[in-house]
């Protein structure tokens, strides 16, 4: 995964560039109306357009790749959670049944004592 330190100076680097050739006249006219990475498609691109594009597109590219392993380890983790909160509940959910049945059993020696203790009587 790319370090998002280097993207930031990759695209400060990319900006700086743009600013250059604007300084220089050398961009088309129109090219502040689109993003970087899709100055190719412009009617009128020159080659510093086509060379501004193709950095960009490649920057743009890395930051899309950052975006979907950052979604992926987020779904990764949300996954890993459920499934310990599923594992609780569930371990939860044994201890529920095991006390009912304690509680079930004591309250009929309870019965058969009281029962045996009125036999006696």
């Amino acid at each position: 995964m790319v370090e998002e330190g280097k993207l930031v100076e990759a695209e400060k680097a990319i900006v700086s560039a743009k600013k250059a050739y604007q300084k220089a006249q050398v961009l088309s006219p129109n090219a502040d109306d689109h993003p970087m990475h899709h100055l190719y498609k412009l009617p009128t691109a020159t080659t510093h357009d086509l060379a501004l594009s193709g950095v960009a597109d490649t920057l743009h590219q890395a930051k899309l790749e950052q975006v979907k392993k950052e979604r992926d380890e987020q779904s990764r983790h949300e996954a890993q959670q459920d499934a310990q909160r599923a594992a609780k509940a569930d371990q939860e959910k044994f201890e529920r049944q095991k006390l009912e049945k304690i509680q079930a059993a004591h309250g009929n020696f309870n019965a058969k004592r009281l029962e045996t203790a009125k036999k006696e009587q």
